[in-house]
């Protein structure tokens, strides 16, 4: 795979340093002109999204955050008259059936279980950035919702 990528701005919403960092890691072996702009809580991501000179062209969201959770936050984008057309990807380590179906139900982009191991992560990531988000739909079918590492 090259080097070029869709997704150029990227806005992560991630208390985990570890996971920020990997994340971080990855994009920029992905693609090295990115623009990550991270947010350690909901509420964090929604002050950054207001100040960005540029909208982002992807966000991702993790959902066990401290203030405000990927939730509210997935909630309040969503209801954003400037952000609600966002591609937002959850990527958290919940792998409950009830949260892929509620977040579904909210308009996330797509949902993806944090692995366990750095490279199923770097191939999650890699395959997230490259989505050219402007030919993906805005309601994703219910059965491609979920991304693997078999993608």
């Amino acid at each position: 795979m090259g080097k070029e990528t869709i997704s150029k701005t990227t806005f992560l919403a991630e208390d985990d340093d570890d996971d920020s960092h990997f994340f971080s890691k990855i994009l920029s072996q992905v693609c090295p002109s990115a623009m990550l702009q991270i947010a350690t809580n909901g509420m964090v991501l929604l002050d950054k999204l207001c100040k960005a000179d540029k909208i982002p062209d992807l966000i991702v969201l993790d959902l066990n955050m401290p203030i405000m959770d990927g939730y509210e936050a997935l909630e309040r984008i969503r209801k954003s008259t400037e952000f609600k057309n966002l591609p937002v990807v959850i990527m958290t380590t919940s792998n409950d059936p009830a949260d892929i179906d509620r977040l579904f139900d909210m308009g996330a982009s797509l949902y993806a279980v944090k692995p366990g191991n750095f490279s199923e992560l770097q191939k999650i990531i890699e395959s997230i950035v490259r989505i050219d988000w402007s030919k993906f739909p805005c309601r994703p079918v219910k059965k491609d919702f979920r991304i693997s590492t078999s993608v």
